[in-house]
């Protein structure tokens, strides 16, 4: 289910840059959170590591989308 979080930080990173990609990213990362919390009767330390491992994989995402954008010429920097 993590790919229907992904989208978003792509398509954000792709067409306004990388704040508006890590904020959206921190979003996502919450409202994936918030959605295992209330999803998970204990929250252990277990599911606190996966839920951590989710927003690095975010962030990685939207590293990724800014460096194929910028291989594909389409920006002219990195932070716009």
């Amino acid at each position: 289910m993590l790919v229907f979080y992904m989208i978003p930080v792509a398509l954000g990173s792709w067409f306004r840059g990388l704040y508006f990609g890590l904020i959206v990213a921190a979003i996502s990362g919450f409202v994936r959170f918030y959605a295992d919390f209330n999803t998970y009767a204990d929250f252990t330390f277990k599911r606190g590591v996966c839920v951590l491992e989710d927003e690095i994989f975010l962030l990685m995402i939207v590293i990724m989308t800014l460096m194929v954008r910028m291989m594909l010429g389409k920006s002219r920097t990195f932070l716009c």
